[in-house]
């Protein structure tokens, strides 16, 4: 990091995507997800946020999807040392491999045209920052509470999660090079096996034994009180301040992952429907168990609502659950 600095001339050394409550950004360690809320520096100045106002929503949608389409995607160091020869060149990326700022802008350009930077695909985050489209979104860094700062030095169930994908991922590159097969992503893997369906059954054990089919229900672990009306309740009244807050906080994050599951799961079973292979089975099922358990949650805040007076949240959601049972009915 001090190294990227010192030669960018910037306080930055990395950069990130905020979307959905949730962090993308590529590391050491590939492309994967992140709770923001495990993000903690030292200095306020440490973190800036940077927002482009120009954006549709379509080109936001477009952006968001681009960047979860490279998670498990491997980090690059030789491209990413590049960037400070090749950022003012129209030179483009050697391999699809990923490094942070590269994420960053190649999702604003190929998502939504835009580019933050003179070469998408060679740059820094000291260019993201200087970029013309970018604006400073103030007041947007805040000192960290008790509770998150024991968070934060808790176990991360996501993070266990991307390193099962990152797992299962090693193992299918190795297996698909005998073919000269690039596999970076999740849907490099449906690909290559629509060449290679001779290969499904080792894939099927690769995931099996990562671990990743395993993972759907951590948050139950984590967070009970959203499977438990009762418990719901109480953590309304008691241990919360927070009144409405609690159920709108739980009403948009479960809208976002309906949205979210309900998209990877049609596009799961369009690829089962035309492969019909053991793996994409697997993959269609796990998808299916992630949406019942968003079903649950829906019917635990509902319940919630009608018990503390909520009449209209506790109607949206009921609808919600009923959508979700009714999709996984169709045949």
């Amino acid at each position: 990091s001090s190294t990227i600095k010192n030669i960018t001339r910037s306080h930055y050394s990395h950069a990130m995507l905020y979307i959905d409550r949730t962090i993308i950004h590529a590391d050491g360690e590939g492309v994967y997800s992140k709770n923001p809320q495990r993000i903690l520096v030292n200095n306020i100045n440490d973190l800036k946020v940077l927002r482009c106002e120009m954006l549709s929503l379509e080109q936001k949608e477009k952006i968001c999807f681009f960047a979860r389409t490279k998670i498990g995607s491997l980090y690059s160091v030789a491209e990413a040392t590049l960037s400070p020869l090749l950022g003012k060149t129209a030179k483009t990326a050697s391999s699809r491999e990923q490094f942070c700022s590269r994420l960053v802008t190649q999702a604003y350009y190929n998502g939504a045209g835009i580019s933050l930077v003179k070469n998408p695909d060679y740059c820094s985050p000291a260019d993201i920052e200087k970029s013309e489209f970018l604006g400073i979104v103030h007041n947007s860094v805040r000192l960290a509470n008790a509770s998150e700062v024991k968070l934060e030095a808790t176990a991360d169930p996501v993070l266990e999660h991307q390193r099962s994908s990152i797992r299962f991922l090693s193992l299918c590159r190795k297996l698909f090079e005998k073919k000269n097969f690039d596999i970076q992503t999740f849907d490099d893997i449906d690909k290559a096996l629509a060449i290679y369906q001779n290969f499904d059954l080792e894939v099927c054990q690769y995931i099996r034994n990562s671990g990743y089919l395993d993972q759907y229900n951590f948050d139950r672990d984590e967070n009970l009180y959203r499977y438990n009306s009762n418990i719901f309740v109480e953590r309304f009244r008691k241990k919360y301040n927070f009144n409405d807050d609690l159920i709108n906080f739980e009403l948009k994050i479960n809208n976002i992952v309906f949205r979210q599951d309900i998209n990877e799961y049609r596009k799961a079973k369009k690829v089962h429907d035309n492969l019909n292979l053991k793996y994409t089975k697997l993959i269609l099922e796990l998808y299916i168990n992630l949406l019942l358990e968003v079903k649950t949650r829906f019917e635990v805040i509902a319940e919630a609502s009608k018990i503390l007076g909520k009449p209209d949240i506790a109607i949206e959601c009921s609808e919600k659950a009923d959508a979700i049972k009714e999709l996984l009915a169709t045949k």
